[in-house]
């Protein structure tokens, strides 16, 4: 149904003539005016002046004012303290140009040099990379003069890389935007200068010094009066994260960016079936979560309406991992993850959440033990879920971290191990080793049960799933980069065990591994990327999660358990790069009981769901189908209305109507419209 229906024609009314106030108050009120911008792509770099080897303190152009803005007035140069910088004009962001340089040190910068006369509410936009050795850290600085400069903001790249064809995605991993509005200073000048600087020496690859083979370049800058952060086009358009749906697959990818550690996919599960539901979807807090695990809400596995919990399996020994909860009761992905747990002086492995759903599991990568907690799922967004009552195994069942020294420089090969609950009490683990161990998690005794492999990797991982819901087998999955080791081994060595649950014997092996000499994605048919991780779908087709952050398909696994052929995999889906990929997939689950009326679904029946009504949806919590004229009404009754309350304020209640409340907003952009005419 169309907006214009939903609204009706008092509230129609009231928007166009807001329409019509837009109009008379004209450009007084435009924002985002462009004043130049620079895509470089009418006047790409490397042409004018010392583009290459230039003598030390050399601006490019060397003559002239700079490079001119592609659209309004403006000039762009670049500054380097060191001599032999190259100037150059690699792809950009969506499009061809860029303006990009080497040899970077503290204090280079790019600077835009535009006037500002009779103009106000001045603000920048860029977008920003550089190479793995290029320059990390950087400042924002203007100046009024073009000699004394203000520093405006410090912040630090991301590890993004550019295409000709499409922009990055999301665009906040590599966009940066300033508003300048409240510098009085910098409005009405005739000349204003914004340097883009160095700030320190450390590489965005981790160096503590920047080679000088290492390169950043900036594309479509964007200097503008009227400046709001918040519109468009000066937030670029960002797929708002959905709602999850049972079988999606969420991937952990071990990213040392937020917005880029955690996606996920949905489709069908055939070969190229999964896609992302959106630009970005995923929670976007906390770096470097790799492992993830849905609890098992109300008695179901894997409950895509039950909490997600995230695990950092840490990047040093004495740092050790975190534990965290990402997402609550079937919410949209929240912003503001709970930490539960941090381990010092151990990283860790896969986690798993007891059947009912009042215990958790996680391997030790570093110590080779088992850390139990009590599990308190909690009820609301990203908050209540709590870990009480930590404790380990007094032995070492698992393989403990492995270190290897060559010549003076020592290796730590943290050993990613599986864990999966049998029953309410006990937890069946298997080793980088091959051994499979059963844990009491009471007196945290374990037993051996036995060898299933012994491929000889030093770097490999394994992964358990058993859901007797899906399968009545343990599905065991041991990954691994074979390297140099053994040479009569594939460059990727993954095997799928399916394991009798009551003596642990092997019932079914089948080969995935990758006679590839590349460690990447591109594998033989059937094969996977050193597999990591593995979950099912309500349908029992088994997903794998593997290097590359790809993701692999086997179709009807479950039903087929013990006739599975060797290269049987399919690619489904290649997300965000990484080196270790881990997956869980949300199963069908009764959903929590919502505020009926609440469209948002946070708890209250507000104005914001109002707001998310009049555009349109999706509603949650709505008791008819679709969004509906109706839907108003019964929101405007149940305003207030909070989980266990009645009906609300009720139809006396002081709830504006739509055509109202869009002519109350039509007074005060009147009155906002007269003051700055």
């Amino acid at each position: 149904m169309s907006f214009m229906n939903r609204m009706g024609n008092g509230a129609w009314k009231a928007a166009l003539a807001l329409a019509a106030l837009g109009v008379l108050c004209g450009r007084a009120n435009a924002v985002n005016d462009p004043i130049a911008n620079f895509t470089f792509e009418t006047s790409p770099p490397g042409g004018a002046g010392c583009s290459s080897g230039c003598p030390a303190g050399t601006d490019y152009p060397a003559s002239g004012p700079g490079i001119a803005a592609d659209s309004g007035t403006g000039f762009a140069l670049g500054h380097h303290a060191l001599a032999g910088a190259t100037w150059s004009n690699p792809v950009g962001n969506g499009s061809n140009e860029s303006f990009s340089v080497n040899q970077w040190t503290v204090g280079d910068y790019f600077q835009f040099q535009v006037s500002t006369a009779s103009l106000s509410n001045i603000g920048i936009q860029f977008e920003q990379m550089s190479s793995s050795t290029g320059p990390r850290d950087f400042k924002v600085q203007y100046s009024t003069n073009g000699t004394s400069f203000t520093d405006l903001a410090s912040y630090s790249l991301n590890s993004v890389s550019w295409s000709s064809v499409s922009a990055v995605s999301p665009p906040q991993l590599d966009t940066f935007s300033y508003d300048l509005s409240s510098i009085t200073a910098v409005n009405n000048q005739a000349n204003l200068y914004f340097r883009i600087a160095d700030a320190s020496n450390f590489g965005l690859g981790g160096a503590s010094t920047v080679p000088l083979t290492g390169t950043d370049r900036v594309d479509n800058v964007g200097i503008y009066a009227n400046f709001n952060i918040n519109q468009s086009p000066i937030v670029p358009p960002v797929t708002p994260p959905v709602a999850l749906q049972a079988n999606d697959v969420v991937i952990g990818v071990n990213n040392g960016t937020p917005k880029a550690t955690l996606g996920l996919a949905r489709g069908s599960a055939v070969a190229n079936g999964g896609s992302a539901p959106g630009t970005f979807s995923g929670w976007q807090s906390n770096a470097f979560i790799q492992y993830v695990a849905f609890d098992n809400k109300g008695g179901t596995a894997h409950n895509v309406n039950g909490n997600l919990l995230g695990v950092d399996s840490g990047s040093t020994s004495a740092a050790g991992g975190t534990i965290y909860n990402l997402a609550t009761q079937g919410s949209l992905p929240y912003g503001a993850s709970q930490t539960l747990a941090t381990t010092p002086n151990d990283r860790l492995g896969q986690i798993a959440v007891s059947p009912s759903n009042n215990k958790i599991a996680v391997a030790g990568a570093d110590s080779g033990q088992i850390t139990f907690w009590d599990y308190t799922a909690g009820n609301s967004q990203g908050a209540s879920a709590a870990l009480a009552n930590k404790r380990t195994t007094g032995g070492t069942p698992l393989t403990q971290a492995i270190s290897t020294t060559v010549g003076t420089a020592t290796t730590i090969t943290q050993q990613r191990q599986g864990v999966a609950w049998l029953d309410n009490n006990t937890v069946l683990s298997m080793s980088t080793a091959g051994n499979l161990f059963v844990t009491d998690s009471t007196n945290l005794i374990s037993v051996s049960k036995g060898t299933v492999v012994n491929a000889g990797l030093v770097s490999a991982s394994t992964s358990l799933e058993y859901n007797t819901a899906i399968s009545p087998y343990v599905w065991a999955l041991y990954g691994g980069f074979n390297g140099a080791q053994n040479a009569n081994l594939g460059n990727s060595v993954n095997t799928l065990y399916i394991i009798d649950p009551t003596n642990f014997s092997v019932l079914h092996q089948v080969d995935l591994s990758s006679s590839s000499t590349t460690n990447g994605i591109s594998t033989p048919a059937g094969s996977v990327p050193t597999a990591n991780s593995l979950a099912f779908d309500s349908s029992g087709d088994l997903f794998i999660g593997g290097n590359g952050g790809s993701v692999s398909v086997i179709p009807h696994a479950a039903s087929n358990a013990l006739t599975i052929g060797d290269l049987s995999a399919s690619p489904w889906y290649v997300g965000t790069f990484s080196s270790f990929t881990g997956i869980d997939i949300g199963l069908p689950g009764a959903a929590p009981a919502g505020v009926s009326g609440d469209y948002n679904n946070n708890g209250v029946v507000d104005m914001a769901d109002y707001v998310l009504w009049r555009n349109g949806g999706p509603l949650q919590n709505d008791p008819t189908p679709g969004v509906q004229p109706s839907d108003y009404d019964y929101w405007r009754s149940r305003f207030g209305a909070t989980s266990g309350s009645g009906s609300g304020l009720g139809s006396s209640s002081a709830v504006p109507e739509p055509a109202s409340a869009l002519l109350m907003l039509l007074g005060v952009a009147a009155f906002g419209c007269k003051r700055r005419s």
